[in-house]
């Protein structure tokens, strides 16, 4: 690793089997986040660690894989019901 990067200690709270992600593990992480088995973070694959001035969102919305959808971001609060 470069000079500066450090790992940090993640803590499981849950984990699920998705039939709606193909199979697919869904953990969630203590801090309230999900990662999902072969795809990765739901907060999206290019989170940055500085302070956002701006506001925007970087998040993961959908993934697809030789053009079929592997994972679409749900809007109901029921997204990853456990």
């Amino acid at each position: 690793m470069g000079s500066g990067a450090q790992l940090q200690d993640v803590t499981v709270s849950n984990t699920m089997i998705s039939t709606d992600l193909q199979g697919r593990k869904v953990l969630y992480l203590q801090e309230g986040a999900i990662w999902i088995e072969g795809i990765g973070a739901g907060w999206g694959l290019f989170s940055e660690p500085w302070i956002n001035l701006s506001n925007y969102s970087v998040k993961l919305e959908c993934m697809a894989s030789k053009t079929v959808c592997v994972f679409r971001k749900r809007t109901s609060a029921r997204a990853y019901a456990r």
